[in-house]
């Protein structure tokens, strides 16, 4: 993949940053920090850039999910984490109770980033504090990624490996996370429902 990345920043700059951005933001920060030790590029205009097209991506989620269909949404991505992504009302809670950590996490996840990202549009999060929200990891993010690109420089692509084993080690935050949640959720549902009939007697 870098094989064809690289040629075609050189050749297209930041033009070319944009839009692989929008997709694929770690590896690309990875890409414009090793080519910014190179000269290639100018450190400020590309981390600009991939913070931008990173929020850009996150907003297009957003809106998928808040004008899609729930079920198309179910069918596509609730075999990742049935728990949670077919169950609305629960992640209605999660957004509402949680709205930091749940998207601090998704953002950071390996193969969960994109649906939780989406339900956050389907829970009706509002828009403003979401850009905010992705906003700030980004820039701190691609900070990181992009410094780690320019030390390691022709030895960056090491870290590839390094950026999806912290991924998947975030998703299985979330999940236990959110395990954590629902079980508590239950707890607090029985109590509840416990002290309504202690009253009530």
């Amino acid at each position: 993949m870098n094989e064809l990345i690289i040629p075609l920043i050189i050749k297209y700059s930041y033009v070319a940053i944009f839009p692989i951005a929008v997709i694929e933001g770690p590896v690309i920060a990875l890409v414009a920090g090793f080519l910014v030790s190179l000269g290639y590029l100018s450190f400020i205009p590309a981390y600009i850039v991939l913070v931008i097209a990173d929020v850009t991506g996150d907003i297009i989620y957003y809106y998928i999910g808040h004008f899609g269909n729930k079920n198309k949404f179910s069918k596509k991505y609730s075999q990742r984490f049935p728990k949670v992504l077919n169950n609305f009302s629960l992640m209605d809670n999660l957004w509402k109770k949680h709205e930091r950590k749940t998207i601090l996490l998704s953002k950071l996840s390996y193969g969960l980033c994109i649906p939780f990202l989406m339900s956050a549009g389907i829970s009706n999060v509002p828009i403003r504090k979401y850009i905010v929200y992705v906003t700030l990891i980004d820039i701190i993010k691609f900070g990181i990624i992009m410094a780690v690109g320019y030390f390691l420089g022709y030895s960056f692509q090491k870290a590839e490996s390094y950026i999806l084993y912290f991924g998947i080690a975030t998703a299985i935050i979330l999940i236990i996370f959110v395990i954590i949640y629902i079980l508590y959720s239950k707890k607090y549902a029985v109590e509840e429902i416990i002290k309504i009939e202690n009253i009530e007697k």
